[in-house]
């Protein structure tokens, strides 16, 4: 698969910040502290009984070798940081079941101060394999799957922001996005957006309360725009204890919705911080022609462990999703890039779902469990979310838990297993519903430094209420890299 005119601006984009960064150290020695540039190649040999992602009786297997350059960068100074990779895989299918292909696989976001405290300028860029229809083939192999149910994704954000002090009396923030989000697949719309806001929030004077008013106006390709209009205060008992409390105007102007929920927004609510590990918010909203509740909390337990829990409910798009998720990444103390609300690694996209080129609400409720001990690290996710889309008149909804534990045997040698479980109702006329359930296992060993081997096994199995769709996978993988 060759690269279209979107993954040369997208992998362009990622060369002119690895770019910008070096100019900014070579020119300014006080922008840069520490960086650390990665290349790396792999070769993986992967078997799967179950190449396509058919439905059982329909299967074909292949061995497939892939070749995999790569290369990362991180770094961080005063003024500037990025964290970057690019893996770019010739997949060869030596069986003929599959065709052989390029695929590329990116992860990147960058911050650059311009002006000290005024001009910033945030980048994120991601290039990944999604699965267009969760109804259809859905494996845990997606690295090697050849199904025309999978398609590349290219998510590319750029962010202008301009902030201003007026003493001590306020401060202001002025933000504009542009983002664009590309697939190879003819059933989802490419999509380029554009977003401007303007903030103005009360400035250290204030003590005894905070406020901020707001406005924002996005388009989302030719047919989605929304304009917002809101203020919102925030006023302390205690430390401990604040009330929050909000209210504006929006506007919708959306070809996909029977009902533009056009008008008066509002919410009332309550902030906790009981204590330096403890955070949590509350709000009930009067919002998208409906009221409901909205939270989300974290506290850190001894031990290195993190609980994360939320709910919240959004009018979005499968395009906005994948750009937004991408804006609020953040990295952690390694130079990971992570998905801030759990802490574990990024991942772009939800194959739960797949992707639509029309808006839906979305409610989604969320809790994971993260954390280590000594040589061992885990995680533990559950989810429920349900989706209305009015375009379709499908309500589908979804629940799942997953589990991953690693361990690390000796300086050497690490292993890791891994399960999941979900349920989908579509929401179907024919009732249909779909249980599936993955599980894998792993095992690494360095074998010199800087020089790794692995093997890999995962197993996919789909249960349907419609039993021309239960489906069955299988596949072992073994790696070899070497980073220089």
């Amino acid at each position: 698969m060759g690269l279209c005119l979107r993954q040369h601006i997208a992998i362009a984009s990622a060369g002119i910040i690895a770019g910008v960064s070096g100019s900014a150290i070579l020119t300014n020695p006080l922008w840069a502290q520490q960086w650390r540039v990665t290349p790396s190649l792999g070769v993986n040999s992967t078997f799967s009984d179950n190449i396509n992602g058919a439905t059982d009786g329909n299967e074909e297997s292949d061995l497939v070798l892939t070749v995999t350059p790569g290369i990362s960068v991180n770094g961080a100074g005063g003024r500037i940081s990025l964290d970057f990779s690019y893996n770019p895989s010739y997949l060869y299918y030596t069986q003929g079941n599959g065709e052989d292909e390029f695929r590329h696989r990116l992860l990147g976001r960058s911050k650059v101060e311009l002006i000290e405290q005024s001009v910033f300028v945030e980048t994120q860029a991601s290039i990944s394999q999604q699965f267009v229809d969760s109804a259809a083939g859905v494996t845990d192999s997606a690295d090697v799957l050849d199904s025309n149910n999978q398609t590349q994704v290219i998510t590319f954000n750029i962010n202008p922001e301009f902030r201003h002090h007026f003493g001590t009396w306020a401060e202001s923030v002025t933000n504009y996005n542009f983002s664009f989000t590309h697939t190879d697949s003819d059933a989802v719309t490419s999509t380029d957006s554009q977003s401007a806001s303007f903030v103005l929030s009360s400035g250290e004077r204030f003590t005894s309360f905070k406020w901020d008013v707001s406005t924002s106006r996005s388009k989302s390709g030719e047919n989605n725009e929304r304009s917002n209009y809101r203020a919102n205060v925030e006023y302390p008992f205690n430390r401990h204890i604040s009330a929050l409390a909000g209210a504006g105007y929006e506007v919708f102007d959306d070809d996909s919705l029977n009902s533009e929920p056009d008008g008066i927004i509002w919410n009332v609510g309550v902030r906790l911080n009981p204590g330096p590990r403890t955070q949590f918010t509350a709000n009930y909203n009067d919002r998208f022609d409906d009221q409901f509740f909205s939270f989300e909390g974290s506290h850190k337990f001894g031990g290195n462990t993190n609980v994360n829990v939320s709910y919240t409910t959004n009018l979005t798009t499968s395009q906005g999703q994948l750009g937004e998720e991408l804006a609020n990444t953040s990295t952690n103390t390694s130079g990971q890039i992570i998905d801030p609300s759990t802490g574990l690694p990024f991942e772009a996209g939800d194959s739960s779902f797949g992707l639509t080129d029309n808006t839906f609400k979305q409610q989604r409720f969320q809790a994971s469990v993260s954390g280590g001990r000594k040589r061992n690290s885990y995680s533990l996710q559950a989810f429920l979310e349900t989706r209305e889309t009015d375009a379709t008149g499908a309500d589908e909804t979804v629940f799942g838990t997953s589990l991953r534990f690693s361990r690390k045997h000796t300086r050497k040698a690490n292993s890791s297993v891994s399960f999941s479980y979900r349920n989908t109702d579509f929401g179907t006329v024919d009732g249909r519903e779909d249980d599936f359930f993955t599980a894998s296992a792993s095992l690494s060993y360095r074998i010199f430094t800087d020089f790794n081997g692995s093997v890999a096994y995962n197993f996919s199995k789909r249960s349907s209420s419609v039993d021309s769709n239960d489906l069955t996978s299988n596949s072992l993988t073994v790696s070899l890299q070497k980073t220089f």
